[in-house]
């Protein structure tokens, strides 16, 4: 049965429970940060990719604290999941998560499916956690460009708990509109962190097996 990870954190070398559970925590704030990059009127086209995190990372506070209402749970979830998958390149990043193998091997339409279970996958699990953020600080540098200003990196530091954490948003130019690839905490890629379970199961199981158990997550979270 898949599990829902506590994130592999042994590559960054952690050395306590404590500090996995406050890197684990500082991961779905970069999550929440990513759901609101587009939050609001920005024109993607006018921005470079470091001012066009800057300026709609600053919505997080908003955002956060005019949903804390229980009432008005369902409308912020969705809310949140219409705007993740505004601002993501989520079959890319599917596609990265899943393995360059096995992702060729799937059908068109299973890779459709997999892109769309893979999000609710993962909002249901941070949607759940974000009234834990609490005004935290955030600093934003200037990307560095590659592949001929394509493609951009964009180092942040987020605090918690006096502490600011390392994160790395992976960005491309699609159309004059900036997509988030994938996104980097403390050395811990989102793309990377399920893909030895997602391609366990599959191993094991089947694509229908996968799909099913991303389904059981998802049905527990969203209770929370």
């Amino acid at each position: 049965m898949l599990e829902m990870p506590i994130y592999n954190f042994e590559k960054a070398k952690l050395r306590t429970s404590k500090t996995k559970i406050m890197k684990h925590r500082i991961l779905w704030m970069a999550v929440l940060a990513i759901c609101l990059l587009t939050f609001g009127s920005v024109n993607a086209e006018s921005l470079k990719a470091d001012q066009f995190i800057q300026k709609n990372i600053q919505n997080i506070i908003e955002i956060v604290v005019n949903n804390k209402d229980e009432s008005n749970k369902g409308e912020k979830r969705s809310k949140i999941r219409t705007i993740f998958i505004e601002c993501f390149d989520l079959p890319r990043l599917a596609g990265m998560t899943l393995g360059g193998t096995e992702w060729k091997q799937l059908s068109l339409e299973q890779k459709k499916l997999f892109t769309e279970k893979y999000a609710e996958f993962v909002l249901s699990f941070y949607v759940s956690k974000i009234e834990g953020y609490n005004n935290n600080k955030v600093v934003v540098s200037k990307a560095t460009l590659k592949s001929g200003g394509k493609r951009a990196v964009v180092p942040t530091k987020v605090e918690f708990q006096g502490t600011m954490a390392n994160i790395n948003y992976s960005l491309s130019l699609y159309e004059e509109k900036w997509k988030i690839y994938d996104v980097e905490v403390e050395g811990v890629r989102l793309s990377t962190t399920y893909r030895a379970q997602f391609q366990s199961i599959l191993r094991k199981s089947s694509f229908e097996g996968l799909i099913a158990e991303i389904d059981k997550l998802i049905a527990k979270q969203l209770k929370t």
